[in-house]
């Protein structure tokens, strides 16, 4: 930006000095007065200097004031909103079964939603006093056990690794491989010969999940474990840790092939720079709206039924409702054996295998038992 001379302190100076030397004195005087002409003129050419820059610099208009003043009003109402959301009374499902001398609680769990929602309620307090049996989806296993914990992921590993499987690519249709291969190496997904098909649909699945924003973290179940150390109450499982693995290993490999090749082409089709985009998680500590994750948080600790999961891809959806069938079948009959042991029982399972159609709630009742709501 070119500066107006008018605004430059050495043609200040310069002028005021022309102006102030006399013409026609002795030397000595030419002298003085030339010194005091430079202080007087340096001075004045500060003084222009400032009084240009205070004239440029721009005061706040009233106007503007008003819009900040508005803008933190605003700010503050989005703050109490969001705020508000979170102030109810925690009711969340929890169904009891029993009988003359047992009681049952069947708790809807969940992943992933902020440790500001409220949702101890009072009938969730009275089942946690009254239980002296906690049962997880699989058997919990303390983790200052690292020996047991150890063990039993040997075992699991055991049962995944299989030195007579068929190479990965003849596993594909003709020329699906080659499709996919470029979005495995971008997903960084490595996989081997010795996977069972099974599992190469779901490690190509859960690319989905790891390339969204909030990954689940397991809050409530840290806040249920403790509780279960602090009363040092008897725990177990619906299932072993590698029930899954015998069930989906025990597929026919035909089958297993239809599930890979049909989700893969489904795959190929996805756009993956929005997938990548998703990566950029958004800023911590924001005011505003709810995400999808606390609204699913809030509606489950008010007790209301979840919204229908979106519709799986082919092939992936045929496995996990393989997997749905199969414990609702299982643990609907070990509940139901619950009722043979004097006592209370907590049953903590996923709200997914609560709701929607063919639901554990259902297969219950199909079994002749009778399911009642808590408050």
């Amino acid at each position: 930006m070119i500066k107006s001379i008018f605004a430059s302190s050495r043609f200040v100076a310069l002028c005021a000095l022309t102006a102030s030397i006399p013409l026609a004195s002795p030397a000595s005087a030419q002298k003085t007065a030339v010194e005091e002409a430079i202080e007087a003129a340096t001075a004045a050419a500060e003084a222009a200097v400032a009084e240009a820059a205070r004239d440029a610099t721009p005061t706040p208009s009233h106007s503007n004031s008003e819009a900040v003043k508005q803008a933190e009003k605003e700010r503050k109402e989005r703050e109490a909103a969001y705020k508000a959301v979170f102030e109810f009374t925690p009711s969340p499902a929890l169904w009891k079964m029993s009988d003359a001398d047992s009681t049952i609680y069947i708790f809807a769990g969940i992943e992933g939603f902020s440790s500001r929602i409220k949702w101890q309620s009072q009938a969730i307090a009275t089942a946690f006093e009254s239980a002296d049996k906690v049962y997880f989806e699989t058997v919990y296993y303390d983790k200052r056990d690292r020996e047991t914990r150890r063990q039993n992921e040997r075992e699991a590993f055991r049962k995944l690794i299989r030195h007579d499987r068929d190479l990965v690519e003849d596993r594909f249709d003709p020329g699906l491989f080659e499709r996919i291969k470029g979005d495995l190496k971008s997903d960084f997904l490595v996989i081997g010969d010795f996977m069972p098909t099974w599992l190469l649909v779901t490690l190509i699945a859960d690319t989905d999940r790891m390339f969204q924003p909030g990954r689940n973290n397991q809050y409530l179940d840290y806040k249920i474990t403790n509780a279960v150390k602090d009363r040092d109450l008897k725990v177990d499982g619906l299932e072993e840790p590698s029930h899954l693995i015998d069930l989906l290993n025990d597929i026919d490999e035909k089958k297993q092939r239809k599930w890979l090749n049909a989700f893969t082409r489904a795959e190929l089709t996805v756009e993956k720079s929005q997938r990548y985009r998703n990566r950029k998680r958004g800023p911590y500590g924001r005011v505003g709206p709810l995400t999808a994750q606390e609204h699913q948080g809030v509606a489950w600790a008010k007790g209301e039924p979840p919204e229908a999961p979106p519709v799986k891809t082919e092939g992936l959806s045929d496995l996990y409702e393989h997997i749905r069938q199969n414990r609702l079948k299982n643990w609907s009959g070990k509940i139901g054996a619950m009722l043979e042991d004097e006592g209370a029982s907590l049953v903590i399972v996923s709200q997914e295998y609560l709701y929607g159609e063919n639901n554990l709630r259902t297969a219950l009742e199909k079994r002749g038992y009778q399911l009642e709501r808590m408050p």
